[in-house]
């Protein structure tokens, strides 16, 4: 267990995997790992991919991960070349059980210009895998803005992408601000979640306030799967 950890006004500055407590965290054999009361606030700077307030990445297939009480209050930028996973929380996770309980973010992504065909941006969190993922009894409010030369995906006020056997937020609002652009398509945001991929989901109890922008410039061809939800 890893509990009772308070960072303020922090800035911190890396490539791939940053996060305001850990870039990378990874659990090997069959454990149950808990992160309890972790409080962070300050500015987060990443390159490329795996970009968290308090962790870049979380993983380990066989393990089972409990966030209580986390909360993020600050900014989070990167580069020109950002690709995958980025969020209030944490950018990626990956475990046989995800439970994300009583959470907080308040974070402006800053204005993110990708040259690649960026996804997995979450107010929350940024990508979720693995055997099931539960978000339960959590807040968020901020904004982000992302414009992309190419494809732009998997955007959504608490989570950007679920990829997992099964999945549940419930009780959860988010008043974020999303605005996308893009000289490609647009695809697969809301309020709640970007994407959800998962053979059983319950949603229930939640609530989504921000609005959703999404503006094609010249070249670009379609919006779809936009939702407040």
């Amino acid at each position: 267990t890893y509990m009772d950890i308070t960072l303020s006004d922090i800035d911190v500055r890396g490539s791939s995997m940053v996060g305001g407590v850990a870039g990378q965290f990874i659990a090997d054999g069959d454990v149950n790992i808990r992160f309890e009361d972790i409080a962070v606030s300050g500015n987060i700077w990443g390159g490329n991919s795996f970009i968290g307030g308090i962790f870049g990445m979380i993983s380990g297939e066989e393990q089972d991960f409990l966030i209580n009480n986390g909360s993020f209050n600050g900014y989070i930028s990167t580069e020109a070349n950002v690709s995958m996973g980025l969020g209030g929380l944490a950018g990626f996770i990956l475990g046989s059980e995800v439970v994300i309980v009583k959470s907080y973010a308040n974070v402006v992504i800053n204005e993110i210009e990708s040259i690649n065909s960026p996804k997995y941006f979450g107010g929350l969190i940024g990508f979720a895998g693995g055997g099931s993922i539960s978000i339960e009894d959590c807040d968020i409010d901020g904004a982000m803005t992302i414009s992309s030369s190419g494809f732009l995906s998997g955007v959504g006020g608490v989570i950007g992408y679920i990829d997992s056997e099964g999945a549940s937020i419930i009780g959860t609002s988010s008043s974020a601000e999303i605005n996308l652009k893009s000289n490609g398509n647009i695809a697969e945001a809301g309020g709640i979640a970007g994407t959800l991929r998962s053979a059983l989901v319950q949603l229930h109890d939640n609530s989504s306030s921000g609005n959703i922008i999404a503006e094609l410039e010249e070249r670009a061809t379609t919006v779809r799967s936009i939702g407040g939800g």
